[in-house]
């Protein structure tokens, strides 16, 4: 008789509590519950214990034991493990065409930065040939005045002087000449490698581009059934 007339007993509804307004401003709106504090306090409590156990493994760990970087590691020549490159490592990572961009964009780069150096070259040896000739246009000869009556009626010391100064001029334009060749030659050589990067980079892109003959996905291949002759 009673659990017929249950529903009918007035039971008082709990409703959650209310959150002061004061503390509304600090908190939020809505005040944390119980419910939310024991799914809070046990992801605390997981993060915890994950971190100790990561710590632990991490203070008793063998330095001999496997790791990863023994797949692409090799012994070398001394006797001493070569690891490779964390840059080697992300390029296998990558599928054949982002490898042809990062290949091509590294073939851009070395071009850019030879192209700049070569500019660099020619306009010092453009200005190093100007002050060349300036030098070899200045080597006339140029009168001197004495104030004594002696330097006049004894010129031997002027034309040692004359002579050593021709000479340290002959050997300064010498140096330049030779500062000169150094600097179209080294030129020269920037302009034959950026030729040979601008070869390889259409050669890479021109195997790149080949035409290549491969068999679409979901194409319908007619068969022809077999039938046996009589």
């Amino acid at each position: 008789m009673t659990d017929g007339l249950r529903h009918v007993v007035h039971r008082r509804v709990h409703l959650e509590r209310s959150q002061p307004q004061g503390r509304r401003a600090r908190v939020g709106r809505f005040l944390e519950k119980k419910r939310d504090y024991k799914k809070r306090a046990e992801r605390f409590h997981v993060l915890e214990r994950r971190i100790r156990d990561l710590a632990d493994k991490a203070r008793f760990r063998n330095e001999d034991e496997f790791n990863f970087k023994m797949v692409h590691g090799k012994l070398g020549d001394d006797g001493v493990v070569v690891l490779p490159s964390s840059s080697a490592v992300a390029t296998r990572k990558l599928d054949n065409n982002k490898k042809f961009r990062r290949s091509l964009d590294q073939l851009d780069r070395n071009r850019f930065v030879l192209q700049h150096r070569s500019n660099i070259k020619g306009k010092r040896a453009t200005a190093a040939i100007t002050e060349n000739a300036t030098l070899l246009m200045g080597e006339g000869s140029h009168v001197e005045f004495s104030d004594s009556s002696e330097e006049e009626a004894d010129p031997s010391g002027a034309v040692e002087g004359s002579e050593s100064s021709s000479v340290r001029a002959t050997k300064r334009v010498d140096d330049h000449l030779l500062g000169v060749s150094e600097a179209l030659q080294s030129k020269r050589a920037d302009d034959e490698l950026r030729q040979r990067l601008d070869a390889e980079r259409n050669i890479r892109l021109a195997v790149h581009n080949k035409r290549q003959v491969r068999r679409v996905k979901g194409t319908n291949v007619h068969l022809f059934p077999f039938v046996r002759q009589k």
